[in-house]
């Protein structure tokens, strides 16, 4: 579970947007299906999940986006809907639309979500910096006990302009090196992750390492349907 959090937070797709200076990292169409697999640091695959361009509307001068991923290996596990904006020449990454959905929708609690969303400025190359993100959910009651989970991604940088080849196909790509940390409080994690994204099509491939730079796991996109 820990992984395919991380794959999802990770995962920043690509596309094109005419009618703005903005290149988009997701599927432009709507119906478009991304098919994705995992894998351990072995090589060997442990899960697959789904995602789908469900929604592309106009939203106060911005092309707003929404992508409904679903976890292939857990049928028990509830779709999450991730949110992408292409607003004037920044494709923008909404962060709150990561955290658990079903626990933000708990009717008995009240939750306190803040963020800072993370983007990708048209025309980006190897060297360029990129802005940090963060989004922090805490549990508002009367309860001396601090129950919060927050996600930091941080030291974002353009590392180069890649060919990576999958199953799905021959992509160029932009490779974006990151920092994740998850604090849950009685549990935190940080990791350092790179991503493969390919305009118009999304993630291609990805890596996460740990603090010793050892691999921990990655993913590949596997195929495309339109």
């Amino acid at each position: 579970m820990k992984q395919l959090f991380l794959m999802a937070i990770i995962a920043i797709l690509s596309g094109h947007v005419k009618s703005q200076n903005c290149e988009i990292y997701i599927p432009f169409e709507e119906g478009t299906e991304l098919s994705f697999t995992s894998y351990n640091a072995k090589g060997k695959a442990i899960g697959e999940h789904r995602q789908t361009l469900i929604s592309k509307t106009e939203e106060a001068g911005a092309t707003v986006f929404v992508i409904r991923q679903e976890n292939l290996s857990d049928k028990k596990a509830q779709p999450m809907d991730l949110k992408y904006r292409c607003e004037g020449d920044r494709f923008v990454i909404d962060m709150k639309s990561f955290l658990d959905q079903k626990q933000q929708e708990t009717k008995d609690m009240q939750m306190d979500i803040t963020f800072e969303s993370i983007d990708i400025p048209f025309g980006a190359k190897p060297g360029t910096v990129l802005k940090d993100g963060n989004v922090i959910m805490k549990v508002v009651s009367d309860s001396p006990i601090n129950i919060s989970t927050k996600v930091y991604i941080t030291n974002r940088k353009v590392e180069a302009i890649e060919t990576v080849t999958t199953p799905a196909g021959t992509f160029e790509c932009i490779k974006i090196s990151q920092t994740i940390t998850t604090d849950m409080g009685l549990m935190k994690m940080t990791v350092n992750s790179i991503d493969w994204l390919a305009k118009n099509v999304g993630s291609v491939k990805s890596e996460t390492y740990n603090k010793q730079n050892k691999l921990m796991g990655s993913q590949i996109l596997t195929s495309i349907k339109k």
